[in-house]
């Protein structure tokens, strides 16, 4: 039998998240929000945005629930990650270069 994916809400996914890319010792907090950023067709985010920003190619701006997981946007609202869905609370994507971010609920939330 065939499943579908399912969109997650943004009031789902707003809490506090890690991301962290490989086995990098440094992680990046960050909070997603159920607040609307109209120009980039996303969610606003706050945050250690200059921890994540250091790992992607343009600066990380908002985010959107996909049916396959998380974007992580720009200003303009491209994609700069998308981040799919492993299991409750974590998501995984790969960035241009092959590297790996691993985005996971922190546990005070939920």
């Amino acid at each position: 039998m065939a499943s579908s994916l399912v969109l997650q809400s943004a009031a789902d996914l707003a809490g506090s998240w890690t991301l962290q890319q490989d086995a990098a010792a440094e992680s990046c907090q960050l909070q997603l929000l159920a607040d609307t950023v109209e120009a980039a067709d996303g969610y606003a985010l706050k945050g250690d945005t200059t921890c994540v920003n250091q790992w992607l190619a343009d600066e990380l701006k908002a985010w959107r629930p996909t049916p396959a997981g998380i974007a992580l946007l720009k200003a303009d609202g491209l994609t700069l990650v998308l981040l799919g869905r492993q299991s409750s609370g974590e998501y995984q994507g790969h960035k241009q270069g092959g590297a790996k971010l691993v985005l996971r609920r922190s546990s005070a939330t939920h």
